[in-house]
């Protein structure tokens, strides 16, 4: 068995030390910008080498959630959605995760945010919000511009419901979703030939008019009928049960 020190294992210290020291910063409570110990002050608390300890912190920093900074402490982080992302991304192509499966851990998510969205602040925010993102649709011209709106229409939504986990990991799979969001759109054009896509914005102003007037069934509803557009190319899961009424969705009781 190998040898421990204060805890530590002596295989894989700098490892060890990272998660350690990460466990620190969250039971510290340690926000953007707190020092973290001095480095002699961790070599002696978890009995390791400065050059473990400065090897852990290197990993930190390339986490992002640590920062160096010339003759001081290295500070704390506040590590932004495009650490996630990034992390995301590799990860994604590393494993080969699809638009498909994309789309189907997205849709449960945005059917959750869209009922929270609906009772969030007041219904003059909800149209604050909400509506010059619609009229961004309206007004976008082309797939690349539809689809950057498109993508602001749903993150307004993540914004609405008040859910920062939600916006969290809706953050870090953002260019993942924005594939996604780009693929359906020049599906779109080539089934609608006549390249308008006001039907398909029809769907959003109907999402969005169930959240301003604070319905929470309605907009679950239209969420999902968004969704259930592509049904013939993904298999959506759970959103689907919103067609058998004997069935209830994430706490919600749905009317036949």
């Amino acid at each position: 068995m190998a040898e421990e020190k204060d805890g530590l294992r002596r295989e894989s210290l700098v490892e060890q030390l990272a998660e350690r020291l990460l466990d620190l910063i969250i039971e510290q409570r340690w926000d953007e910008g707190a020092s973290l110990p001095s480095t002699a002050e961790l070599s002696s608390r978890f009995g390791v080498s400065v050059i473990v300890v400065r090897e852990a912190i290197a990993i930190l920093v390339g986490r992002g959630i640590v920062r160096r900074q010339q003759g001081r402490e290295p500070l704390i982080r506040r590590p932004g959605s495009e650490v996630l992302e990034s992390l995301f991304r590799v990860r994604a192509s590393q494993d080969g995760i699809s638009a498909v499966e994309i789309q189907q851990c997205r849709s449960s998510l945005e059917l959750q945010a869209a009922a929270l969205a609906a009772t969030s602040a007041d219904s003059g925010r909800r149209r604050a919000v909400l509506e010059p993102l619609i009229d961004a649709m309206a007004k976008a011209e082309g797939v690349d511009q539809l689809t950057a709106a498109d993508q602001a229409f749903h993150e307004g939504i993540i914004e609405l419901s008040g859910n920062r986990a939600l916006g969290l990991i809706i953050g870090a799979v953002r260019s993942a979703v924005l594939n996604g969001v780009d693929e359906n759109w020049h599906r779109w054009f080539e089934v609608h030939t006549d390249g308008s896509p006001g039907p398909a914005i029809a769907r959003h102003q109907a999402i969005a008019d169930a959240i301003i007037d604070g319905d929470r069934e309605k907009a679950i509803r239209a969420m999902a009928d968004h969704f259930l557009e592509w049904e013939e190319y993904v298999d959506f899961g759970q959103v689907s049960v919103l067609g058998t009424p004997s069935r209830d969705l994430i706490g919600f009781s749905k009317s036949p």
